[in-house]
């Protein structure tokens, strides 16, 4: 439901499965205020994992394939799904044409830049081509100040049947160490990567994975990391 008023509109909102109702307030434009009869407005949802949002479109007015594209990095971020653009009702065809267009750049198989954004940062990368990996091994010790350089690959832990998706990163700098599922999520814990949010195993899992994998770690590596 909506309501309008001259300086806002405010937005009944259920959750489908909750059933709880939120009220939304949305400040309207100035030059609502002196008409009587503001015009209507439509409201589209867009569902995350923790949350709605909502974006407010004047009836009539038709937004561009391109303007769509924009809304959906500025909904997502800097990297974009093929999915993130259906759902946003562009086909798959449309988002082949912006791409030939050059308004959007693949940067691998269904994951997309804004042509002219700066390049994703490889913590961004990580984030979402391979959003079930978890920082570990080398990547988590020089995460902790167990090592004194950045190591050349990042080193993650992935569910066994995800070969596939770590054969789509391609080129990225990547050591996947496949793990079994039922000792998958064993320490893992969240940590910030230059400004991203990365799944990470904690010091004990980490320093616990160094035995198990002391023949593939560099051994001043492995000894500062156990006699720490």
């Amino acid at each position: 439901m909506i309501i309008f008023s001259s300086n806002f509109i405010v937005v009944c909102l259920t959750h489908e499965h909750s059933k709880s109702t939120h009220n939304l307030k949305i400040k309207t434009p100035p030059y609502w205020h002196n008409h009587r009869n503001p015009p209507q407005y439509i409201m589209s949802t867009y569902k995350t994992h923790a949350n709605l949002k909502i974006s407010v479109q004047k009836v009539g007015v038709t937004l561009s394939k391109i303007e769509i594209a924009h809304n959906v990095f500025g909904r997502v971020g800097a990297i974009a799904k093929t999915s993130d653009f259906v759902a946003a009702e562009l086909s798959n065809s449309d988002v082949v044409s912006l791409c030939n267009q050059g308004y959007i750049e693949r940067i691998r198989h269904g994951f997309f830049k804004l042509s002219g954004a700066d390049e994703p940062s490889e913590e961004e990368m990580l984030s979402r081509l391979l959003p079930q990996g978890i920082v570990c091994v080398e990547s988590a010790l020089f995460y902790y100040g167990y090592g004194d350089f950045t190591p050349r690959k990042w080193t993650v832990a992935v569910p066994s049947s995800s070969s596939r998706a770590v054969k789509a990163m391609g080129d990225f700098p990547l050591k996947a160490y496949y793990v079994q599922n039922e000792f998958y999520h064993y320490g893992e814990t969240a940590g910030d990567f230059n400004g991203v949010s990365l799944p990470v195993y904690d010091r004990k899992r980490t320093v616990c994975d160094c035995f198990k994998y002391r023949t593939k770690l560099d051994s001043e590596i492995f000894n500062k990391a156990i006699n720490t």
